[in-house]
Protein backbone atom coordinates (compact mmCIF):
# COMPACT_ATOMS: atom_id res chain seq x y z
CA UNK A 1 0.00 0.00 0.00
CA UNK A 2 1.54 3.30 -1.12
CA UNK A 3 1.40 6.01 1.87
CA UNK A 4 1.91 9.57 1.49
CA UNK A 5 2.84 11.97 3.96
CA UNK A 6 3.73 15.48 4.56
CA UNK A 7 7.23 15.93 3.11
CA UNK A 8 8.83 18.92 0.96
CA UNK A 9 11.44 19.36 -1.46
CA UNK A 10 13.56 21.85 -3.37
CA UNK A 11 14.20 22.60 -6.64
CA UNK A 12 17.59 23.27 -8.10
CA UNK A 13 16.58 26.47 -8.36
CA UNK A 14 16.25 26.72 -4.32
CA UNK A 15 12.22 27.07 -4.60
CA UNK A 16 10.87 24.86 -1.62
CA UNK A 17 7.59 22.87 -2.62
CA UNK A 18 5.71 21.36 -0.17
CA UNK A 19 3.01 18.60 -0.46
CA UNK A 20 3.06 14.85 0.14
CA UNK A 21 5.61 12.47 -0.99
CA UNK A 22 5.84 8.48 -0.78
CA UNK A 23 7.54 7.44 1.95
CA UNK A 24 8.69 4.15 1.16
CA UNK A 25 11.47 3.61 4.01
CA UNK A 26 14.23 3.41 2.05
CA UNK A 27 16.14 0.52 2.66
CA UNK A 28 19.03 1.86 -0.23
CA UNK A 29 19.12 5.49 -1.61
CA UNK A 30 16.66 6.08 -4.20
CA UNK A 31 17.57 8.37 -7.11
CA UNK A 32 13.72 9.33 -7.54
CA UNK A 33 10.55 10.20 -5.68
CA UNK A 34 6.22 10.09 -5.88
CA UNK A 35 5.03 13.80 -5.01
CA UNK A 36 1.66 14.92 -4.71
CA UNK A 37 0.42 19.09 -3.91
CA UNK A 38 -2.40 17.22 -2.32
CA UNK A 39 -3.63 14.02 -1.24
CA UNK A 40 -6.26 13.92 -4.44
CA UNK A 41 -3.64 15.12 -6.70
CA UNK A 42 -1.74 13.07 -9.58
CA UNK A 43 1.57 11.54 -8.60
CA UNK A 44 4.63 13.35 -9.60
CA UNK A 45 7.94 11.50 -10.64
CA UNK A 46 10.67 13.56 -9.15
CA UNK A 47 14.41 13.04 -9.89
CA UNK A 48 17.90 13.53 -8.77
CA UNK A 49 18.16 15.65 -11.86
CA UNK A 50 15.70 18.12 -10.59
CA UNK A 51 15.81 18.02 -6.87
CA UNK A 52 18.90 19.20 -4.78
CA UNK A 53 16.98 17.95 -1.44
CA UNK A 54 13.79 16.58 -0.45
CA UNK A 55 12.24 15.27 3.47
CA UNK A 56 9.56 12.94 4.61
CA UNK A 57 8.91 11.68 7.66
CA UNK A 58 12.34 11.34 9.37
CA UNK A 59 14.03 11.04 6.09
CA UNK A 60 16.28 13.78 4.79
CA UNK A 61 17.94 13.69 1.61
CA UNK A 62 20.44 15.77 -0.16
CA UNK A 63 21.70 15.60 -3.30
CA UNK A 64 25.27 15.81 -3.31
CA UNK A 65 28.39 16.07 -6.51
CA UNK A 66 31.16 13.67 -4.66
CA UNK A 67 34.09 11.75 -5.27
CA UNK A 68 33.04 8.48 -4.08
CA UNK A 69 34.86 4.80 -4.11
CA UNK A 70 32.39 2.17 -4.72
CA UNK A 71 35.17 -0.42 -4.74
CA UNK A 72 33.47 -3.95 -3.42
CA UNK A 73 33.50 -4.60 0.55
CA UNK A 74 32.71 -8.54 -0.46
CA UNK A 75 35.27 -10.55 0.97
CA UNK A 76 35.35 -12.58 -2.20
CA UNK A 77 36.08 -10.11 -4.66
CA UNK A 78 38.20 -7.45 -3.29
CA UNK A 79 40.55 -4.76 -4.84
CA UNK A 80 44.05 -5.56 -4.69
CA UNK A 81 44.24 -1.30 -4.80
CA UNK A 82 44.53 -0.13 -1.12
CA UNK A 83 43.66 3.45 -2.05
CA UNK A 84 40.80 4.39 -2.87
CA UNK A 85 39.53 4.77 -6.79
CA UNK A 86 37.40 7.84 -6.61
CA UNK A 87 35.30 8.77 -9.63
CA UNK A 88 32.87 11.51 -9.29
CA UNK A 89 28.81 11.19 -9.04
CA UNK A 90 25.90 12.64 -7.95
CA UNK A 91 24.18 11.23 -5.14
CA UNK A 92 21.57 11.55 -3.00
CA UNK A 93 22.98 10.92 0.51
CA UNK A 94 20.81 10.42 3.46
CA UNK A 95 21.60 13.00 6.80
CA UNK A 96 22.01 10.74 9.50
CA UNK A 97 23.42 14.21 11.67
CA UNK A 98 23.18 17.67 11.60
CA UNK A 99 25.16 20.71 13.48
CA UNK A 100 29.16 21.94 12.79
CA UNK A 101 29.36 18.56 11.27
CA UNK A 102 27.18 16.61 9.09
CA UNK A 103 27.10 12.97 8.91
CA UNK A 104 25.61 10.94 5.68
CA UNK A 105 24.91 7.81 4.29
CA UNK A 106 24.53 5.94 0.78
CA UNK A 107 23.63 2.69 0.86
CA UNK A 108 23.09 0.22 -1.94
CA UNK A 109 22.08 -3.79 -1.97
CA UNK A 110 25.70 -4.23 -1.14
CA UNK A 111 27.36 -0.85 0.16
CA UNK A 112 27.20 1.35 2.91
CA UNK A 113 28.79 3.93 2.66
CA UNK A 114 29.37 7.31 4.70
CA UNK A 115 30.08 10.77 4.39
CA UNK A 116 30.99 13.87 6.46
CA UNK A 117 31.72 17.80 6.32
CA UNK A 118 32.22 20.65 8.23
CA UNK A 119 30.51 23.73 8.82
CA UNK A 120 30.31 24.56 5.08
CA UNK A 121 33.25 22.83 3.69
CA UNK A 122 32.37 20.03 0.59
CA UNK A 123 30.90 16.67 1.77
CA UNK A 124 33.33 14.02 1.58
CA UNK A 125 33.62 10.33 1.87
CA UNK A 126 35.03 8.58 4.69
CA UNK A 127 37.61 6.30 3.28
CA UNK A 128 36.92 2.06 4.19
CA UNK A 129 38.13 -0.17 2.33
CA UNK A 130 39.31 -3.80 2.12
CA UNK A 131 41.42 -4.95 -0.21
CA UNK A 132 43.36 -7.90 -1.15
CA UNK A 133 47.01 -7.65 0.04
CA UNK A 134 50.07 -8.95 -1.91
CA UNK A 135 50.18 -11.95 0.91
CA UNK A 136 46.63 -12.68 -0.48
CA UNK A 137 45.30 -12.01 3.24
CA UNK A 138 42.58 -8.99 3.65
CA UNK A 139 43.60 -5.41 4.87
CA UNK A 140 41.71 -2.82 5.27
CA UNK A 141 42.32 1.03 4.98
CA UNK A 142 40.84 3.09 7.69
CA UNK A 143 41.41 6.49 6.71
CA UNK A 144 37.96 7.63 8.03
CA UNK A 145 39.82 7.32 11.63
CA UNK A 146 42.02 9.74 11.00
CA UNK A 147 39.56 12.08 8.93
CA UNK A 148 37.73 12.20 12.18
CA UNK A 149 40.62 12.60 14.23
CA UNK A 150 42.07 15.28 12.11
CA UNK A 151 38.89 17.49 11.60
CA UNK A 152 36.58 16.92 14.47
CA UNK A 153 38.87 18.09 17.26
CA UNK A 154 37.13 18.28 20.78
CA UNK A 155 38.39 18.26 24.20
CA UNK A 156 35.86 15.84 24.81
CA UNK A 157 37.38 13.14 21.93
CA UNK A 158 40.61 11.08 23.35
CA UNK A 159 42.42 9.24 20.95
CA UNK A 160 40.87 5.75 21.86
CA UNK A 161 37.65 7.23 20.70
CA UNK A 162 39.32 7.20 17.17
CA UNK A 163 40.96 4.54 17.21
CA UNK A 164 38.48 2.03 18.67
CA UNK A 165 35.74 3.93 15.90
CA UNK A 166 33.81 1.15 13.48
CA UNK A 167 33.17 1.81 10.48
CA UNK A 168 29.29 1.20 11.36
CA UNK A 169 26.29 3.88 11.52
CA UNK A 170 26.17 3.07 15.24
CA UNK A 171 29.39 3.93 16.02
CA UNK A 172 29.48 7.03 13.32
CA UNK A 173 26.42 8.81 14.79
CA UNK A 174 27.61 8.52 18.28
CA UNK A 175 30.83 9.87 17.34
CA UNK A 176 29.99 13.08 15.05
CA UNK A 177 26.96 13.89 17.93
CA UNK A 178 29.47 13.66 20.46
CA UNK A 179 31.61 15.81 18.51
CA UNK A 180 28.73 18.36 17.65
CA UNK A 181 27.32 18.52 21.41
CA UNK A 182 31.39 19.47 22.63
CA UNK A 183 32.14 21.75 19.57
CA UNK A 184 28.54 23.98 19.65
CA UNK A 185 26.18 22.46 22.46
CA UNK A 186 23.74 21.06 19.30
CA UNK A 187 23.15 18.00 17.52
CA UNK A 188 20.47 16.86 15.53
CA UNK A 189 20.46 13.25 15.44
CA UNK A 190 18.10 12.33 12.46
CA UNK A 191 18.63 8.21 13.12
CA UNK A 192 18.14 7.91 16.60
CA UNK A 193 14.80 10.14 15.63
CA UNK A 194 13.46 7.79 13.13
CA UNK A 195 13.44 5.09 15.39
CA UNK A 196 11.62 7.16 17.93
CA UNK A 197 14.22 7.84 20.25
CA UNK A 198 15.84 10.72 21.17
CA UNK A 199 19.32 9.51 22.79
CA UNK A 200 21.35 11.08 24.61
CA UNK A 201 24.95 11.94 24.76
CA UNK A 202 27.60 12.36 28.11
CA UNK A 203 30.42 14.53 27.48
CA UNK A 204 33.04 14.70 29.55
CA UNK A 205 35.37 17.33 29.57
CA UNK A 206 39.35 16.11 28.46
CA UNK A 207 43.32 17.11 27.80
CA UNK A 208 43.22 17.32 24.13
CA UNK A 209 46.40 14.72 22.77
CA UNK A 210 49.17 15.34 20.11
CA UNK A 211 47.90 13.75 16.66
CA UNK A 212 51.15 12.49 15.44
CA UNK A 213 51.36 10.41 18.87
CA UNK A 214 48.19 9.00 17.49
CA UNK A 215 49.26 8.46 14.13
CA UNK A 216 52.57 6.36 15.41
CA UNK A 217 49.97 4.32 17.82
CA UNK A 218 47.87 3.11 15.59
CA UNK A 219 50.42 2.25 13.13
CA UNK A 220 52.18 -0.06 15.02
CA UNK A 221 48.70 -1.35 15.51
CA UNK A 222 47.51 -1.34 12.06
CA UNK A 223 44.41 0.68 12.60
CA UNK A 224 45.53 4.31 10.89
CA UNK A 225 46.89 4.21 7.41
CA UNK A 226 48.11 7.52 6.35
CA UNK A 227 47.82 7.19 2.38
CA UNK A 228 44.75 7.76 0.25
Amino acid sequence: QIQFEEGYYITNNGDKIEGYIENKDWRYTPETFLFKSSLSAKEELKTIQEIKEFSVGNFLYEKHVVDVDKSSQNLNSLSQERAPQFQKDTLFLRKLVAGDANLYIYETNNLNLYFYNKNVQPVQQLVYKPYASSRNTVSYNNKYKQQLYTNLTCESIEERDTINLDYKKTSLVKFVNEYNICASGNSQNFESSRKGSKGSFKITPRIGVDFSSLVLKSELEGNFLTSS
